[in-house]
């Protein structure tokens, strides 16, 4: 059953630049993670310095084996050293249409 998956990310003015660095780096890493189904990702309208991906999986299994992939996984023990304020995650089942 696909997953929903939204992560917000709030990050310190002067580690801007860092964090979009980091991210022209695993996106293309992120774009071939198995069971990626679509991703997006947008900037809140009042806070330029907060972040939200939207993610659509086909398992939760495929979200685990996400974060635990060793560039995604070294770069969350930067960001959290560097430039992260706070982050949030959200998981989303897909209700199943009624016949």
């Amino acid at each position: 059953m696909p997953v929903l998956s939204l992560f917000t990310i709030e990050i310190k003015p002067e580690g801007e630049e860092e964090f979009l660095k980091d991210l022209q780096e695993i996106l293309p890493i992120a774009s071939k993670a198995r069971g990626l189904l679509s991703s997006e990702m947008f900037t809140s309208s009042d806070n330029k310095y907060k972040y939200l991906f939207v993610t659509e999986w086909e398992s939760e299994e495929d979200i685990q084996a996400w974060l635990i992939q060793p560039d995604h996984k070294k770069l969350i023990v930067k960001s959290k050293q560097t430039y992260q304020v706070r982050h949030t995650r959200r998981r989303f089942l897909q209700i199943p249409k009624k016949k």
